[in-house]
């Protein structure tokens, strides 16, 4: 059984633009200056290529770090956040709903369950590390099912990890196939 690295990544900063789904928001101009930093940290692990969710905020960022290391950078289904067209007014009203999707995981907020989305993603994971058997592979993924992940692999809740993830970041998991 081999032992590889799953570098997940939360996307860089997005605009958040009132009244239009999160799905469809874009780096802001800091937001895409930040990846560059992250690219360099990411230079020793020799990623092959950069896998993205279908969100256009995960997508730039996949795209800038990808450019930087000189790798493809590809979309792959079920890495996306929550399945919404929620708008939110406020950066408050937002805050409240990641604070009732960690609270209540059965209920449906931003249109999934925490439960659901979660289990959307581990099989998204499986799904790309199946098709993709390297050493060291780049997920550019979403804070809430990256949260939502990585409590499922530690003794961290989700809500505690949610804002420590600073946009972007990374986080290393060991894999094994």
């Amino acid at each position: 059984m081999t032992k590889r690295k799953l570098i997940l990544i939360r996307h860089s900063q997005s605009l958040m633009i009132p009244d239009q789904p999160a799905s469809s928001w874009p780096l802001t101009t800091e937001g895409r200056a930040r990846c560059l930093p992250l690219a360099q940290k990411l230079l020793p692990y020799q990623l092959p290529r950069i896998i993205t969710s279908t969100e256009i905020k995960a997508i730039e960022t996949g795209r800038i770090i990808a450019d930087h290391l000189q790798i493809p950078c590809e979309i792959a289904s079920g890495l996306h956040e929550h399945e919404s067209d929620d708008k939110f007014q406020s950066r408050q009203a937002f805050l409240a709903a990641v604070n009732r999707l960690f609270a209540e995981p059965d209920r449906p907020v931003f249109g999934q369950s925490a439960h659901a989305a979660l289990a959307r993603f581990q099989q998204a994971i499986k799904d790309v590390c199946a098709c993709y058997p390297v050493d060291n592979l780049a997920v550019v993924t979403h804070g809430r099912v990256l949260a939502l992940f990585l409590a499922a692999l530690t003794e961290e809740p989700a809500v505690k990890i949610w804002p420590a993830l600073k946009m972007p970041d990374y986080r290393i998991v060991s894999i094994y196939s």
